[in-house]
């Protein structure tokens, strides 16, 4: 019947209470919960209150049965939420009412709320977890831990606290082995790359599509990086799919990178699975190189008359450059 609520209607009204603070509303959907005998989840409106800094919301729901750990929304759970928006008072209120700090979200973004606090870079609101119990490896959003998400968004007092709280500056993704050196080199993070290096990371670790961390650093063009790789051990003639660091930099032209290798040791004439670093030069008409590379005693090579063929471009080790 026209004007009749039905218990759908209810549901809804209390999330569009909750997402805007509206506590009175709330107070009266509870009331007519009880009078109509319906049952009501306040789990979904939890999350739009913690999501949108509605303290008194949040405490008022959670007095009305909501459950902290519920796994909803884009952030994935109340706690996730709060803490992706830097909602302290909330996510201190979430705590005190039994919120897990550890929860794993499904479908999210930050898998954690110590993933959300690091790649956010607050460092105040990631101690706030870790002196609640956070695992300071626990997932973070790209697949690796939570150091991953720190270190590639450049948060140094993050990092810094989460090596501090035991987590691992080695640690791997399950999948393709990616470091956190890998992740932090492939995102130009030069200072969050010395902070790994000081506390062990190591510069040659294989894994990722990348290989090494200096060839993540070299397909991207941060020059600073492989600046700082080299001079922290970055072994210059590891080879990654068959290539150098050398044969890359030349097939992708870029100059600055091949005099640096060179500075460092990078052997010239070495042999790789697409030939040598001058060849490289010459197929793909980088004659700067070529002129450098020949200044520095590679051996010249004759002009191909044929385009580089079309497997070779498309082939994964080729995708690594232009």
């Amino acid at each position: 019947m026209c004007g009749q609520l039905v218990e759908g209607d209810v549901q809804a009204a209390l999330h569009v209470a909750a997402y805007l603070g509206h506590e009175n509303i709330i107070r009266t959907i509870s009331a007519k919960v009880v009078t109509m005998g319906w049952h009501m989840d306040y789990n979904n409106g939890l999350y739009y209150a913690a999501q949108h800094n509605h303290i008194s919301t949040v405490q008022l729901l959670i007095d009305c049965g909501a459950d902290t750990d519920t796994r909803t929304g884009s952030f994935g759970s109340p706690l996730v939420a709060a803490c992706s928006k830097s909602h302290m008072a909330v996510v201190q209120l979430l705590i005190a009412n039994g919120a897990n700090v550890n929860l794993r979200t499904r479908m999210s973004y930050y898998r954690t709320a110590l993933s959300a606090a690091s790649f956010t870079g607050n460092t105040t609101l990631a101690q706030l977890l870790l002196d609640h119990g956070a695992d300071s490896n626990c997932g973070g959003t790209t697949g690796g831990s939570v150091i991953f998400d720190a270190a590639e968004t450049g948060h140094l007092s993050v990092i810094q606290l989460l090596i501090d709280h035991g987590a691992d500056v080695n640690a791997k993704t399950p999948v393709n082995k990616t470091t956190v050196l890998h992740a932090a080199a492939e995102k130009g993070q030069v200072s969050a790359i010395q902070l790994l290096i000081d506390h062990g990371a190591k510069v040659n670790a294989r894994g990722g599509i990348f290989g090494t961390p200096l060839q993540a650093a070299l397909y991207n063009n941060h020059t600073a990086v492989v600046k700082l790789l080299l001079e922290n051990g970055a072994d210059v003639n590891q080879k990654v799919w068959g290539t150098t660091p050398l044969w890359n930099a030349s097939h992708r032209g870029q100059y600055g990178i091949v005099e640096l290798l060179i500075e460092n040791g990078a052997a010239i004439n070495t042999q790789g699975a697409y030939g040598t670093a001058l060849e490289a030069a010459v197929i793909h008409h980088r004659y700067h190189i070529e002129k450098l590379l020949l200044r520095h005693g590679a051996q010249p090579v004759p002009r191909p008359t044929t385009p580089v063929p079309k497997e070779c471009k498309e082939s994964f080790e080729c995708s690594l450059m232009p």
